[in-house]
């Protein structure tokens, strides 16, 4: 986030912004329960230059054992990630995006979980509804190690998720289209 101090964003950009929302999840079918489950999370972005930004992503899932009667899993994880919005400030602006963080996973009922480092990389979309408020949508595919059952050995594997929500923009100059110090909504 100390990058963020030199913002390099027009005045009529959103430095920082906040995107609740939530979507789906196909967990690896080695962690012992039900594979798609839906999520909630949401994003917290600080803009470093006109297209890219920082972001801090974090979701939660539960999702219910898939032996009768065994614990449910849950599964927080919190990610960084640079992403880099290739139509800049348009309207519509298609976002690759990629990082790294950890995932938790922790049976009902259990004192403790595992911790597991994660990586990932995905393509979304955000269309503009208003001067602060967009519209965004992604997918993503996130990779972390898992215990591969009846062995004692870890491997990679796939965790694939979608995510949508509203991006709340906050800070910055109001629109000045012709550049005359004077906000758009009083200019005459």
């Amino acid at each position: 986030i100390s990058l963020a101090v030199p913002i390099a964003a027009r005045a009529e950009e959103s430095p920082v912004w906040i995107v609740p929302g939530g979507g789906g999840a196909w967990i690896p079918n080695e962690l012992g329960a039900r594979e798609t489950r839906p999520q909630i999370g949401g994003i917290f972005g600080v803009r470093v230059a006109p297209a890219w930004a920082l972001e801090a992503r974090g979701t939660y899932m539960r999702s219910p054992s898939d032996i009768a009667g065994g614990p449910a899993l849950h599964l927080p994880h919190l990610e960084g990630n640079l992403t880099w919005f290739l139509g800049g400030d348009r309207s519509f602006s298609p976002y690759l995006t990629a990082g790294a963080g950890v995932a938790y996973f922790r049976a009902q009922g259990a004192s403790g979980g595992r911790k597991r480092f994660d990586y990932d990389g995905g393509a979304g979309f955000l269309v503009k509804l208003g001067e602060k408020v967009s519209f965004r949508a992604d997918a993503r595919d996130v990779r972390y190690k898992v215990l591969v059952p009846g062995t004692a050995a870890e491997e990679f594997r796939h965790h694939a998720e979608v995510f949508a929500g509203l991006s709340f923009g906050l800070g910055g100059a109001p629109k000045d289209l012709d550049r005359d110090g004077i906000p758009e909504k009083t200019d005459k």
